[in-house]
């Protein structure tokens, strides 16, 4: 059985930054995130305390846009019949944030044309390195470099780029950095997946 793609959500598969920004009328744009703190950004407008607020409805998690590419990704990834699990770390604060979170993934899988055994499983989990996969992309550094450790030599970690993510070099472990759901990015983490499956 081959291990499968993990994918984390927020800040790769979901565009968390845009769809706060707007909700809360930001004059910023994601470009502009260039710390993980999107809060701290938020207070020189005022905004920090809206921006905490929303988050705690489970109607907004449902409502986040793709991000670019993620179409094609996911026609990929079925046109392969890859095995997918997306791995999120959950929003405490938001009572209903699981419930919306697997609904999202759903509505996301299923608009790309899943059925709803294609539709990936879902794991909750702030330490995504007991997670087994062949590869790992997220958008935090922390988790990319702790599963590329404990994964040495089984799995890649591939670090989605962001502006509040560049200063991790990843080349410091067992990782790389892709940008966007290009192409070459999807061939990467098929091509990943598929020589696990002639292991």
């Amino acid at each position: 059985m081959r291990l499968p793609i993990l994918l984390d959500v927020d800040g790769v598969l979901a565009d968390f930054s845009t769809h706060l920004l707007q909700t809360v009328g930001s004059r910023l744009t994601a470009a502009d995130v260039t710390q993980w703190d999107i809060f701290a950004l938020l207070d020189p407008e005022g905004l920090r305390a809206q921006a905490i607020e929303v988050l705690k409805d489970p109607a907004w998690w449902e409502q986040m846009p793709t991000m670019p590419g993620v179409s094609a990704l996911i026609d990929t990834l079925l046109a392969e019949g890859a095995e997918v699990v997306c791995v999120t770390s959950p929003w405490l604060s938001c009572v209903g944030w699981e419930s919306a979170r697997r609904e999202w993934i759903k509505r996301v899988w299923r608009e790309a044309g899943a059925t709803t055994d294609q539709v990936p499983e879902t794991i909750v989990a702030y330490a995504k390195y007991y997670v087994r996969g062949c590869v790992l992309i997220d958008d935090k550094p922390e988790h990319v470099a702790r599963w590329a450790r404990v994964n040495e030599g089984d799995g890649l970690g591939l670090i989605f780029d962001a502006p509040y993510n560049r200063d991790f070099d990843e080349t410091t472990v067992n990782a790389r950095r892709v940008h966007g759901w290009s192409e070459a990015t999807i061939a990467r983490v098929i091509a990943r997946h598929n020589r696990e499956a002639s292991r």
